[in-house]
């Protein structure tokens, strides 16, 4: 894959594309002032050199959280707090190389030869799973995996 550079604009558009935000709902981008000093400590503790790009409140599964969109280096990252602090959800771009070897494996089996053009790699309540843009045969396909390389709903 080239250039992670090309992802980190497009990792927003790419989680709207590929359905990731689908059980998110009722986003709402406020200041930082906005949210909790638990919330605003734990994300600087976790990601000390991130550069934030917005605050955003929203309700997943009946509770509010507050989520981080941010940059560090090439990796777009997208973590979503509790307002005491506690990490509910976490969606980063990845670079082929960094794909876990039965992700892979399980994608060269079913797309020989395609291109990866996006891998994500979602956490969501510990649960790990990887949602990927591939070109195939000349066509673009969006799959999501779990960590054991079984397709799964995005």
């Amino acid at each position: 894959m080239k250039g992670a550079q090309r992802l980190v604009p497009g990792v927003l558009l790419a989680a709207l594309v590929l359905g990731l935000s689908a059980p998110l709902g009722g986003e709402q981008q406020v200041a930082r002032k906005d949210f909790p000093a638990a919330v605003l400590a734990a994300f600087a503790e976790a990601y000390p050199n991130a550069t934030i790009k917005a605050y955003v409140k929203e309700k997943i599964r009946g509770r509010m959280v507050y989520e981080f969109e941010s940059v560090e280096g090439t990796k777009a990252r997208d973590v979503a707090y509790t307002a005491e602090g506690v990490v509910v959800a976490i969606e980063e771009t990845l670079e082929a190389s960094e794909l876990p070897p039965v992700v892979k494996a399980a994608l060269d089996k079913r797309f020989p030869g395609g291109q990866i053009l996006l891998a994500e790699k979602l956490t969501d309540e510990g649960v790990v799973s990887y949602a990927l843009q591939i070109r195939h045969n000349g066509k673009k396909t969006k799959i999501a995996l779990d960590a054991e390389g079984n397709e799964s709903k995005p």
